[in-house]
């Protein structure tokens, strides 16, 4: 049966002063919601109470419509697995062992990772293809494979619902598509991904849903194609853009957010006044 989280009117934040604001939105295994907001936005905040880590102050989190509240917190990390946005590694542990600890919301009260509980382990870490990785020092890899060691130990966790707080931060190029490559492969698992992203083009490359978050307050939600949009973004960030169509190849499309700047409105006013002269 397919798992559905729903968030209803519902409050987040501190000490009773809320940060979020009557946030209501979905979310069901095989999506991925990518949640776009400037800092402060209170995206964190929204993820923390999903969680269970902060207590909502108003409205319901519900999870195939029974209101979370009622579950204890290993039941919760059972259905719902976390992603950091960004990991300080301590401790020189192993990879696999990184991974397994994935397994502790299955495990009891002083108990130990199991034969079966090391086949899942590494079976996460073969699904994402760091295999190569498995004996290596987590202290002592990249800040991209540590990314995708996190999502392995995520993995390992089997969680429906998967919340991921700026899974590319800090990561070059290269390794934010990397992640966002897994992030698609992670819905095609059927697990349902709620993350966040300072990107509006990382919602073009793997989300299903986008919602958009200002001081607290969804002023947006919908697909890529209809919130991501110039005038959304200008609210959002304050920046003039421009959503531009390019072909891609194989009769494929992408759609890329590109900020307008100085130059740019230059080249623009100077092609539009050659356009004048020559026209």
């Amino acid at each position: 049966m397919e798992l559905r989280m729903e968030m209803r009117n519902a409050t987040c934040g501190y000490d009773g002063k809320p940060v979020v604001k009557k946030a209501t939105f979905s979310v069901s295994e095989g999506e991925v919601l990518c949640l776009l907001g400037p800092n402060g936005s209170g995206k964190t905040t929204l993820f923390k109470t999903i969680l269970g880590l902060l207590k909502l102050q108003n409205g319901e989190i519900l999870l195939d419509g029974v209101d979370t509240r009622t579950w204890p917190r290993r039941k919760i990390a059972q259905v719902i697995g976390y992603v950091p946005q960004a990991h300080a590694p301590t401790f020189p542990f192993d990879v696999v062992d990184m991974v397994l600890m994935g397994r502790t919301a299955h495990l009891g009260t002083f108990a130990t990772p199991s034969e079966e509980d090391k086949r899942i382990a590494l079976e996460a870490i073969e699904k994402l293809g760091i295999s190569y990785l498995k004996d290596r020092v987590y202290t002592e890899i990249s800040g991209g494979e540590r990314q995708l060691v996190l999502i392995a130990r995520a993995l390992a966790q089997q969680p429906r619902i998967l919340v991921m707080d700026e899974p590319t931060t800090s990561l070059d190029f290269g390794n934010q598509m990397l992640v966002l490559k897994h992030i698609e492969y992670l819905s095609n698992l059927n697990i349902g991904v709620v993350m966040s992203s300072h990107f509006p083009n990382h919602a073009f490359s793997c989300a299903s849903k986008v919602m958009l978050l200002n001081k607290g307050v969804v002023f947006g939600l919908g697909s890529p194609e209809e919130t991501v949009t110039e005038e959304n973004l200008k609210k959002l960030y304050g920046v003039d853009v421009k959503i531009i169509t390019a072909s891609i190849g194989n009769g494929q499309q992408a759609r890329v957010c590109v900020p307008v700047t100085k130059r740019a409105a230059m080249e623009s006013f100077t092609d539009a006044k050659s356009a004048a002269c020559y026209g």
